[in-house]
């Protein structure tokens, strides 16, 4: 009979065990936070105060603040770097203008996943795509649409053209839901006469087959009259995705951020 109890109770115990040393690192790395001045923040790496109704998934950390460049990476809540953002800034009076960005995201091994940069005076944009830390894809946007690309199929070392960016989702009617905003978007009156302005970002989840699988507001504490009105009138807009794609060309799962602008001076 002891012989039959003794292995579930030790597999509970490396089970319990193995709870207390998550809960254990977790806290030691909360403390290590404070002392570092990491800020917390949420799933979709916006800063959070309220870190009982929004849970921390990353923390971010200030590597330099300067009149030129401002720069910070992220990590997981495990240690794991996750990205590094660079700004660069020119100064114009009092003002530092930011006049290029660049992101760059990693796997939770080290990897280099993809590399972005937004030249933000010519209005353009880089994609670079790697698989293992391996380049395999560029792709250059201007004014936020495809110009050209490349890409290295699996199990080539040749470079074919690209048509398309099909390594993210790609919505095909911006122009009706630029429509669609100003005849529907009313600006919360609270936030009128506050005078407040600012951006939500909608994450969106789409599927394989280009649908929305999910919506919500990726930087919920910064105005939650600016989130409600958005969900509002987004949740009724007839989205039009071509789904995200695989090296092999597989539709796959992806996510879209769309940013709402509530701007005074905007008819609605």
């Amino acid at each position: 009979m002891y012989d039959q109890v003794k292995p579930a109770f030790l597999t509970f115990g490396i089970k319990e065990m193995s709870k207390y040393l998550v809960l254990i690192f977790l806290i030691a790395f909360i403390q290590y936070a404070n002392c570092q001045e990491l800020v917390p923040l949420n799933a979709h790496k916006f800063s959070i105060t309220d870190t009982l109704k929004y849970k921390p998934t990353f923390y971010r950390q200030l590597i330099e603040d300067s009149d030129s460049l401002y720069s910070y990476k992220t990590f997981d809540t495990l240690g794991n770097l996750s990205s590094i953002s660079r700004t660069w800034l020119v100064k114009e009076k009092k003002r530092k203008v930011p006049v290029k960005t660049q992101s760059v995201l990693f796997s939770p091994s080290g990897d280099t996943l993809q590399m972005r940069v937004i030249d933000l005076l010519e209005k353009n944009e880089g994609f670079y795509h790697y698989e293992e830390g391996i380049l395999f894809s560029e792709v250059y946007l201007e004014n936020s649409y495809f110009v050209s690309g490349w890409e290295i199929p699996p199990n080539s070392s040749q470079k074919t053209s690209l048509d398309e960016h099909r390594f993210v989702p790609r919505l095909m009617n911006s122009d009706k839901l630029g429509v669609w905003l100003k005849e529907n978007m009313k600006y919360p009156k609270l936030a009128r006469r506050k005078g407040i302005e600012g951006t939500i970002y909608m994450i969106l989840t789409i599927d394989s087959e280009g649908k929305v699988k999910e919506m919500e507001v990726g930087n919920p504490e910064f105005e939650p009259l600016f989130a409600t009105e958005a969900l509002r009138v987004l949740a009724n807009f007839n989205w039009d995705f071509e789904p995200k794609e695989d090296r092999l060309g597989n539709p796959v799962e992806g996510i879209a951020v769309q940013p709402i602008l509530f701007k005074l001076s905007n008819l609605y």
